[in-house]
């Protein structure tokens, strides 16, 4: 419970800081919006990231530039305490969208493909009694230009999408993704 609290500080403490960096900087760190919505899929590659189960998949758009984002969930969403609060923890994976959709599950299938991943991201989170949900964490794989984000950090902030409904949960959020070599 300590351990979960104290992430919980952490987590906001990461927050407060994302949002008073500029939107630009020298150390040329990341920013995207992300889509994502519930799958619940289970990888049949058996190198998926974490467990191999996807829980959220979708698109993260980075400037002009669109993406795959997955997380797998390593530690299950759970109350903390009476709070209100939810913790829970994951791998996220950025990888690139297969060319063409020649199956329904083709997305899921780059999801879960090694040789397609360009980034992950270790990390833990929350989700607030006010609806708002983070994360935050740090990158351990990077893929060609984004080698350098390696050992960096990174924090999204979101919320379940307006259109959302119980049968096919949406969410929308901010991804940022700082150089691992940011001295």
């Amino acid at each position: 419970m300590r351990k979960r609290l104290a992430i919980l500080l952490a987590v906001f403490a990461l927050a407060t800081a994302a949002f008073a960096m500029p939107t630009a900087s020298a150390g040329g760190h990341l920013h995207g919006e992300v889509d994502i919505a519930l799958y619940l899929y289970e990888c049949p590659n058996p190198n998926a990231p974490g467990d191999g189960f996807i829980t959220w998949a979708g698109t993260i758009d980075i400037g002009k530039k669109t993406l795959g984002i997955a997380f797998f969930e390593t530690l299950a969403t759970a109350p903390v305490g009476e709070t209100g609060f939810f913790y829970f923890e994951e791998v996220v994976t950025l990888f690139r969208l297969p060319r063409h959709e020649w199956h329904p599950d083709a997305f899921l299938w780059a999801a879960c493909t090694p040789w397609l991943r360009v980034m992950e991201i270790e990390e833990a989170g929350i989700g607030a009694p006010s609806g708002i949900w983070y994360g935050a964490g740090h990158v351990t794989y990077g893929k060609k230009h984004f080698e350098k984000y390696v050992g960096g950090n990174s924090f999204w902030q979101g919320m379940f999408a307006e259109d959302t409904t119980p049968e096919l949960p949406k969410f929308v959020a901010e991804l940022w993704v700082f150089p691992g070599n940011m001295d």
